[in-house]
């Protein structure tokens, strides 16, 4: 190759590394500017460090520098922290953390010292904590200025000594960004502060609230007093004292959020109670509520001054739990259908005790009623309603809707027992009915406290009922017979003068007793009872429908049991006697006596049985009724009759007639029907004595007379003699 071709190829190669190399300059430089796009670059972080130095600039004054003589009153101090500093040591300003934490007073306590005779400082010292530069707390002390000391309108000097804890160096680190990564107290100390602060012994007219008393309750209204002090050196005339609540839940008189009262005078030194009706509504919670008070008022140069509630002293209305009272039990006897006694108790679980107080139930169902009522008081024992009823008038006159009982003083805790006159009607059903009990009272200031309701479950009992069944019928047409039956308490209480008694009377039955008394029927007990009925000639045979009823006392009341049906059957008519002749066969033209037995078919004993037979021809009688004292039911008495049938008549039977009159068992005369009696009249006999037979009869009668004429003559002289010689 030729000198002037290495001459140019040594060029091209020097053009091309200044090339390369301005081309890598540039490079940097984009990348240095722009940085390298999608490909991410790690750089390292810078910190600065610094250390500073500051301390917080406190103050203290009385916000509140006048006090009262003769009573604790209360000065306010305000601390403040305003004017701190901040002293650079090492590096440039430090940020606000830095200067925050060294202008910042911590664990700061305030205290009154340095008091001179006659001055009791109260409160020892307050702890506020942690005071920031520009804030102020301002903190109450309580302070007792001796009268024998001091006079109105002096002065004397407190020290006030604000202690805390002042953080005098820190170092910290900040970040390239400039923000705080790192802090520490390098230095501290525990300061305090004294300032001394004049005050003041008021000269002039000044009420303060020294106290509250209040009886109202939530939802309720009663009384708030507030009571207050002159404590200036002044008098005050034409005095009016207003209460203002700040709470809707909070008023005065009916619906006002103020109330106002007059005083003519109020006497420096003096202390009075200034006393507001007050209310709160249901939504009234049991706190204290801020109630301010205004006084306005003459001074002793005739000016008029007002004292608003800021420097009279706040009052609060705190509210007591509403008046509460409970139905804690209820007992009773009163069926339905009946009347009775029911025992309330009821208890006053305050918080007040109360006066004239009335408790009065009222039923929204018409099927309960009550009469009067009255407090159970001296019950020494319980039956099973938990309460002595003796003594109480059950008898109910007038049934109302309600009924109050007077229960008078009731203190708060005590449970008293109030017994109401309760009926239910017999269309109630056996559930339990909602009953209301209302009561009203006042409190101890004569204020008539807001009425409560309480609702509680009343359930009578069921209904007293008796099941009335048949066990025997002895009953027969145009007879008297027995119904017995058994009757049955099915109720839950036990029934007194228990009578079953007849409900109506059918047509052709004659009751010889209308009721069977019974006595007392236990519950679930069972009696017999025995009615004497007669029936009719005209009644039909066969069942029959008789109603009968029962009828008890209660509670001194007459009550009747629905009426019951019982099904009895009827007998038909029979013969009072079966009648049976012994031996009534006669000859014609013969007499003789005739026997005839009495059956006594009925189911008692007839007395005074008179039987007398009515003959026809050729049927007599000389001797035609008999006589019976008695005949027992089913006996058997034979009576006799003499009897005669005329001569010539044919041999048959002839009827003879007979009737009985008796007495029944009630001594009622009964006659009988007619009895046909068969009288048999038979053929003539033939067997007389021979005609021969007489005559010698007569002839030997004769023979003998004549043999034995001497003694025949003896003898009959001997009787003339005897018979006075004719």
């Amino acid at each position: 190759m030729s000198a002037s071709n290495r001459a140019v190829g040594q060029a091209k190669r020097g053009i091309s590394l200044q090339l390369v190399l301005l081309t890598v300059l540039s490079a940097f430089l984009v990348i240095s500017l722009f940085g390298l796009p999608g490909v991410g670059v790690v750089t390292a972080n810078t910190t600065d460090s610094g250390t500073a130095e500051g301390e917080p600039g406190l103050d203290a004054i009385f916000d509140d520098d006048e006090i009262e003589l003769g009573t604790e009153d209360t000065v306010e101090v305000e601390v403040s922290n305003d004017d701190g500093e901040i002293g650079l040591t090492f590096g440039d300003d430090p940020p606000q953390q830095v200067e925050e934490r060294l202008l910042r007073a911590e664990s700061t306590r305030v205290e009154l010292t340095n008091a001179p005779d006659g001055v009791e400082i109260r409160t020892s010292s307050q702890r506020i904590g942690n005071l920031d530069d520009g804030e102020s707390e301002t903190i109450p002390f309580q302070i007792y200025v001796d009268e024998d000391e001091f006079d109105p309108g002096e002065e004397f000097n407190l020290r006030i000594e604000v202690s805390y804890t002042d953080v005098e160096r820190v170092s910290y680190t900040t970040n390239a960004d400039g923000n705080v990564i790192g802090i520490s107290n390098d230095r501290e100390s525990d300061e305090t502060d004294r300032f001394t602060e004049t005050v003041f012994i008021d000269d002039e007219v000044r009420f303060d609230v020294i106290d509250t008393d209040s009886d109202v309750q939530v939802d309720d209204s009663g009384e708030w007093t507030v009571v207050m002090n002159n404590t200036g050196s002044e008098n005050a005339t034409d005095v009016v004292v207003t209460a203002e609540s700040g709470d809707t839940e909070v008023f005065f008189g009916s619906d006002s959020p103020t109330a106002s009262r007059s005083i003519d005078s109020w006497e420096a030194g003096e202390t009075k109670e200034v006393t507001f009706r007050a209310g709160t509504t249901d939504e009234a919670l049991i706190e204290p509520y801020p109630i301010g008070v205004t006084v306005e008022y003459d001074d002793e140069d005739g000016d008029r001054q007002v004292e608003d509630d800021a420097e009279t002293g706040q009052a609060t209305l705190e509210p007591t739990d509403r008046q509460r009272y409970t139905v804690d039990d209820v007992s009773h006897e009163v069926q339905i259908g009946d009347d009775g006694l029911m025992a309330v108790n009821v208890t006053n679980h305050g918080p007040q005790a109360v006066t004239d107080a009335v408790v009065e139930l009222s039923a929204g169902d018409g099927d309960i009623a009550f009469g009067s009522a009255s407090e159970e008081t001296g019950s020494t024992g319980a039956n099973e309603l938990g309460v002595n009823l003796d003594g109480f008038d059950d008898d109910i006159q007038t049934a109302s809707p309600s009924s109050a009982a007077y229960v008078g003083e009731w203190e708060a805790g005590e449970t008293v027992t109030l017994v109401y006159q309760t009926t239910v009607d017999e269309d109630a059903v056996e559930r339990e009915y909602p009953l209301e009990a209302t009561i009203t009272a006042l409190d101890a200031n004569d204020n008539e406290l807001q009425g409560r309701d309480r609702e509680f479950g009343f359930q009578p009992l069921a209904e007293q009922s008796f099941s009335i069944e048949n066990a025997e019928t002895s009953l027969r047409v145009g007879e008297d017979g027995n119904v017995i039956g058994s009757v049955t308490n099915d109720g839950e209480y036990a029934a007194e003068n228990v009578v079953v008694q007849l409900a109506s009377e059918p047509s052709n039955v004659l009751p010889r007793n209308q009721e069977y008394a019974i006595g007392t029927l236990e519950p679930g007990e069972t009696a017999e009872f025995d009615f004497r009925l007669g029936i009719t000639e005209e009644a039909e045979a066969g069942p029959q429908m008789i109603e009968f009823e029962t009828r008890y006392r209660s509670d001194g009341d007459i009550r009747v049991d629905g009426s019951q049906d019982i099904m009895v059957d009827v007998g038909p008519d029979r013969d009072s006697f079966s009648v049976d002749v012994v031996d009534a066969s006669f000859e014609p033209g013969e007499s003789d006596i005739i026997e005839v037995d009495l059956k006594n078919n009925r189911d008692e004993p007839v007395t005074d049985v008179r039987a007398k037979v009515f003959p026809d021809a050729p049927i007599s009688s000389d001797d035609d009724e008999s006589f019976v004292t008695e005949i027992g039911p089913g006996e058997t008495e034979t009576v006799i009759f003499d009897v005669g049938v005329d001569s010539g008549v044919a041999p048959q039977d002839y009827p003879l007639s007979l009737d009985i009159r008796y007495d029944d068992e009630r001594g009622d005369s009964q006659l009988s029907g007619t009895y046909q009696l068969p009288i048999t009249v038979t053929e003539t006999s033939e067997s007389g004595l021979p005609l021969w037979l007489i005559g010698g009869g007569f002839i030997a009668i004769g023979g003998a007379l004549f043999v034995f004429r001497d003694r025949v003559e003896t003898g009959w002289n001997a009787v003339r003699n005897r018979l006075g010689g004719n």
